[in-house]
């Protein structure tokens, strides 16, 4: 997927307080204007047009407006958006769901101001072999008929830029809106959710000081704590569509659950999961640019209230407040007015929604029985840590094999299926922290988003310094999960606080001789981020030593803050090697997702995998970590096969 030379120095040198210096990009500053009227988020409840005998008709115009992504209280900026005719702009656009085979009339009127000629996609019958553009110059107005056949969750878009959607993030960045086709003769589920992602991008120039670009990722058009706070029954079936119409990848990450992933598409064609073994469980699911998927998954024992958002902490994060970007008064970097609106970007923000569910029949659940098992997590400063370039780490105490706890800068813990456990997180830092258990199914109260997290009977606490909190639960199966911050996330997982959570099956004794851990985190220096990733908290990376003729389990770990696309390849020489998928997110994968391939995996942020690998004979090998899409390697670890 091509990128701009822009976005390519964008990810690339995005800077760890959540936004971009740039003293010479040249970014446009878009000025909201007070007399502009405000665009109405529209949740994507109600379909637009009107639908007679098999044939929508619907007609829609494009404007400009006021977007308030941060609540109707909150500062906008200015962007164009879609209308019925004679309606309010709406963000997403109007969304079109019809009954497969339905006849579509629709008719567009350009009418945003000062813009370029409007280029829309995604208006033609499905499945095709390519895109069908309309294109449609300013004041004037187009029409086109085509036939939805083909049941899925689709979508359209429009650019006035002349940009492609992977380049779309300025004033026609929510030009879009959902297409949703249902199966003939088959009701919709009425609380079925449809969401669409997007982003806005900007940049904001001061009397004499650089530019600052201003990412801002939503969903539905709103960005936490502004988002739709979603309610569900326990034992409920949820089921959502998720549409990609933002420039980035983006791992969307469920706390607390697995859900089932049923179908995916793009803006071509739809793809409907029948067998159950395609339908695999998940709970971090890598959403490209332009896909979709539709989802489903229930709460059966764990009421609650949980969050789901993007798994990269600079998409969870509030950004400056943009009063203060739109003041042209943007203080210096390192001045105490800089470090005061710095302390604003640390909580959480941006592609965020949260669910509650509600106890059936007002039952809680039980808490897990007394704990067999007690250990101690302390977060803390690192001897190497600066002012400059903080460096934290965890420290474990009440383990027995000396094996755990042994993995570089990110300790290893390890747990039991069925085997209840408490960990007192103690916080030796300066700073709030939490810990989240990335894949764990256990009470919400325990999850670490403090603020939201708990119940009707109590709330998750942030761990104040020199304060403690106990987690308890019992881990319900085997497999490789992630404990991590999930407080000020980008800095606190940069320096250092995060590690690989490991839960055995009993009587199982964890053997780091054949059972490796690949867990892939950022540097915590500016400067050497986008050159290399750490592997284990370390680089370089200390060789994997494997017997022949002996199955190994290779265990990867993806919680850097930038790489989402990360490429994982086994080689030797130029060769990939063979190996056999074995679980996804700390999840037994079907036997028939388990059979034998090559050795070449794209690990997302938050994703776990597990591989087994049965070296035939003694060699070199090479784990090799990636960015296929920049063409750059950021580490290498040696594989050595012994006899």
């Amino acid at each position: 997927m091509a990128r701009s030379p822009l976005l390519l120095r964008l990810s690339l040198l995005r800077a760890s307080i959540g936004v971009v210096l740039y003293a010479i990009l040249g970014l446009a500053v878009a000025v909201p204007t007070a007399a502009q009227s405000d665009i109405r988020i529209h949740g994507n409840h109600t379909a637009a047009g009107k639908l007679d005998g098999g044939v929508l008709t619907l007609a829609l115009e494009t404007g400009v407006g006021n977007w308030r992504f941060n609540g109707d209280d909150k500062p906008g900026i200015q962007v164009q958006a879609f209308a019925e005719a004679g309606g309010p702009l709406q963000i997403p656009g109007p969304m079109i769901r019809v009954p497969a085979g339905t006849e579509i009339q629709l008719s567009i009127r350009h009418a945003a101001a000062g813009s370029g000629k409007l280029v829309m996609h995604g208006l033609f019958d499905r499945p095709a072999a390519r895109d069908a553009p309309v294109e449609i110059a300013p004041g004037e107005t187009g029409s086109v008929r085509f036939r939805l056949s083909t049941p899925g969750t689709y979508y359209y878009w429009g650019s006035t830029t002349g940009k492609p959607l992977t380049d779309r993030f300025g004033v026609d960045s929510q030009l879009h809106g959902a297409i949703i086709v249902d199966a003939l003769g088959v009701a919709p589920d009425t609380k079925e959710r449809v969401f669409i992602i997007s982003e806005w991008l900007d940049a904001y120039r001061t009397n004499g000081a650089p530019a600052f670009a201003a990412a801002q990722a939503t969903i539905n058009g709103r960005s936490w704590p502004a988002t739709e706070r979603l309610e569900y029954t326990q034992g409920e079936t949820i089921r959502w569509r998720w549409i990609n119409l933002s420039f980035e990848n983006h791992p969307m990450h469920l706390h607390g659950f697995y859900f089932r992933i049923n179908g995916r598409s793009d803006l071509l064609r739809s793809e409907t999961y029948r067998k159950s073994a395609d339908r695999h469980w998940v709970n971090t699911d890598w959403l490209q640019v332009g896909e979709t998927r539709t989802i489903s998954w229930s709460a059966p024992n764990r009421p609650g209230r949980w969050v789901v958002h993007c798994h990269n902490p600079y998409h969870m994060r509030s950004n400056f407040p943009l009063e203060s970007l739109q003041s042209r008064s943007f203080p210096f970097r390192g001045t105490p007015e800089f470090d005061k609106l710095l302390e604003s970007t640390r909580d959480m923000g941006g592609m965020v929604l949260g669910v509650t569910i509600h106890p059936k029949h007002g039952k809680h659940p039980v808490e897990p029985r007394e704990p067999r098992r007690k250990l101690e997590l302390s977060a803390e400063e690192a001897p190497d840590s600066t002012a400059a370039v903080k460096s934290y780490r965890y420290m474990l105490s009440g383990v027995t094999d000396p094996s755990e706890g042994m993995r570089g800068a990110n300790l290893l813990i390890v747990l039991t299926r069925g085997e209840p456990v408490e960990i007192v997180v103690r916080n030796r830092l300066r700073e709030h922290t939490t810990v989240h258990w990335h894949g764990i199914e256990l009470a919400s109260y325990y999850d670490g988003v403090h603020d939201f997290g708990g119940d009707a009977r109590r709330q998750v606490p942030m761990i104040h310094p020199g304060e403690s909190f106990a987690v308890r639960f019992t881990p319900p199966r085997a497999g490789t999960f992630i404990y991590h911050t999930h407080m000020n996330d980008a800095e606190q997982q940069e320096a250092g606080l995060s590690g690989p959570l490991i839960v055995l099956r009993p009587g199982q004794k964890y053997d780091p001789k054949r059972d490796h851990i690949v867990l892939v985190t950022s540097p915590p220096n500016l400067q050497d981020q986008g050159k290399f990733a750490l592997v284990n908290g370390v680089n370089p990376p200390a060789p994997l030593m494997l017997k022949a003729g002996q199955r190994h389990r290779l265990r990867i770990i993806n919680v850097h803050s930038f790489e989402v696309n990360l490429s994982v390849e086994l080689k030797r020489g130029a060769e990939l090697a063979t190996w056999r998928p074995l679980a996804k997110d700390g999840r037994d994968l079907p036997a028939p997702r388990r059979g034998a391939r090559k050795a070449s995996q794209l690990v997302s942020l938050g994703e776990t995998y597990d591989f087994a690998f049965t070296p035939a004979k003694e060699g070199e090998y090479a784990l090799e970590l990636s960015n296929k899409q920049f063409k750059k390697v950021l580490n290498t670890i040696p594989v050595r096969v012994l006899r």
